[in-house]
């Protein structure tokens, strides 16, 4: 205390460093310049067995694994081992806490994966980014892309045990099977 009886206060102040291509801010710089490899097309970590490029040295290692077989993130609720630590969340979300973390802010629905929550927010904006080469559909995703596809290639992949008449879609597999 000084003698006038108060408290000398020293503030800091926390620097904000901010991306320039999204809206990404950190309190500290090295954070920033991980986020910003997000931005980057380089891939400057090469695998030695594969060649394939990665934006980080952990990246390439999760990678590697992969090639040798090790898994060294284990699950604390079983047995199990995962090649990366992603997987290994992803596996106790989805097979012991049940958690789903991420939410759509639009409704009720919430997911364990946020590429599942960025899936499902195409049915409320209406996007609509993959296009069919061969006529205007457009799809929210892959699947129903591809599902579309078998109609230009004609392809009919589920099959009636029974009779042996092809379908293009699995629920029609399951309708044409009423019958029998």
């Amino acid at each position: 205390m000084s003698k006038g009886g108060s408290k000398k206060v020293t503030q800091t102040v926390s620097q904000a460093h901010m991306c320039n291509y999204c809206n990404y801010t950190s309190p500290k710089r090295y954070l920033l310049s991980r986020h910003m490899k997000c931005h980057s097309e380089e891939r400057p970590h090469k695998c030695s067995v594969c060649d394939r490029g990665f934006k980080t040295l952990a990246s390439l290692q999760n990678h590697v694994n992969t090639h040798t077989g090790t898994k060294p993130h284990r699950c604390k609720h079983c047995h199990s081992s995962f090649t990366t630590s992603g997987e290994l969340v992803r596996h106790v979300r989805y097979r012991h806490t049940h958690e789903k973390p991420h939410r759509c802010t639009e409704c009720d629905y919430a997911s364990v994966e946020l590429s599942k929550l960025k899936r499902h927010m195409r049915c409320h904006t209406g996007e609509r980014p993959y296009q069919c080469p061969h006529c205007t559909y457009a799809s929210p995703d892959t699947f129903k892309l591809k599902r579309h596809l078998r109609i230009h290639t004609g392809e009919k992949p589920y099959e009636c045990d029974i009779c042996h008449a092809r379908f293009t879609q699995s629920n029609s597999l399951k309708a044409h099977k009423l019958i029998h």
